[in-house]
């Protein structure tokens, strides 16, 4: 079964009969299309501990994945998007380019074959985004001391308070903790 954040929240929070639901065939679960809460991940385990259940990472311009987290490092790692996928090198870049050590905030940046050429007629476009082969998702996110990265907004998506930028999903993740 493969799904968005949106479908993971209807299921759990919406249907009164799924978390009881034994699903014998279903060996794995995967998620992809944007960054589903740790909370709704860990209703879905705590139901569900015989399947497996892969955290993905992925745009249109990578066709679709650039990494993942294995099920077994879930529980250690929960809220990561984990490693580039075989072939894919992921980095997590201040403004200057460089790496971010752990726990500073940057842009995440992608390099391998999967990655597009460019935008079709569109060279504005691409130059903003494809810089010396890689690839600037506009997702910003820190990595662990394993260099496990963590995908915290969108480089649009931020609010301004007190002078401060804060991010939209910082907020929801408060939110959605609660019943």
């Amino acid at each position: 079964f493969r799904s968005v954040p949106s479908h993971f929240q209807i299921l759990l929070r919406k249907s009164e009969k799924f978390k009881s639901a034994e699903f014998q065939s279903l060996r794995y679960v995967t998620q992809a299309g944007g960054k589903l809460h740790k909370v709704f991940i860990e209703e879905f385990i705590n139901a569900f501990p015989n399947i497996n259940f892969f955290v993905m990472y992925g745009q249109t311009e990578a066709t679709a994945r650039l990494s993942y987290l294995e099920p077994k490092e879930l529980k250690s790692k929960l809220g990561s998007i984990g490693k580039g996928i075989p072939n894919v090198q992921l980095k997590v870049v201040n403004q200057s380019g460089k790496k971010v050590l752990p726990g500073e905030t940057g842009e995440i940046i992608a390099k391998g074959n999967n990655v597009m050429l460019g935008y079709y007629k569109e060279p504005e476009m691409t130059k903003a985004v494809l810089k010396n082969g890689w690839l600037y998702t506009g997702d910003i996110g820190t990595v662990d001391s394993d260099g496990y990265i963590y995908l915290t907004a969108r480089n649009k998506e931020f609010i301004k308070i007190a002078g401060k930028r804060v991010s939209p999903k910082e907020i929801e993740e408060v939110i959605v903790s609660f019943p």
